[in-house]
């Protein structure tokens, strides 16, 4: 009976330090993230991230690079046209051109991108004549909020606004 019971405890600490450890790294893994810094942006492609707000940013700066054609629509979802834009991306910048977008192409993506007051940011490349990506940061009441839009270039109208890239 007795190593019933210690086996129960060992199971029960395993587990709540399963649960509090990996809430623990989503938390400091959001925090980590910079929106006044594209470089700290996750890895998108295949076995990194492959789907929501950070896959809309990135098929947005594509569109404002000049690659709407080779990523398609903006969808959130990392596939083929995505990968192609964004080995076209890497490519034109002299980058490894892998389709995967990791902390060296956010950079020089960044290199491209200003500061317009506060709380936006545009993302502004001379591939495209038609659209810029603006990154928002918003108050959500208990924290921030940051999500990203396609914008027309010439008359500054709201294109698509995507989903929350994440918040604080």
């Amino acid at each position: 009976m007795m190593k019933r019971k210690v086996e129960i405890f060992i199971i029960s600490l395993l587990l709540f330090t399963l649960v509090f450890t990996s809430s623990s790294v989503n938390q400091v893994k959001a925090a980590s993230y910079d929106w006044r810094n594209l470089g700290t942006f996750p890895v998108i492609g295949s076995g990194y991230t492959t789907s929501g707000g950070f896959v809309e940013a990135m098929q947005s700066t594509l569109w404002s690079s000049g690659y709407s054609s080779a990523v398609g629509t903006i969808d959130g979802y990392y596939g083929t046209g995505t990968a192609n834009g964004i080995k076209s991306f890497q490519s034109g910048n002299g980058l490894a051109s892998d389709g995967v977008a990791g902390a060296a192409t956010w950079r020089k993506m960044e290199t491209y991108t200003f500061n317009v007051d506060t709380w936006t940011r545009k993302y502004s490349n001379p591939g495209s004549s038609v659209y810029v990506t603006e990154f928002k940061m918003y108050s959500t009441g208990a924290g921030a909020g940051y999500f990203s839009g396609l914008i027309s270039k010439t008359n500054n109208s709201v294109i698509r606004q995507n989903s929350t890239m994440w918040l604080d």
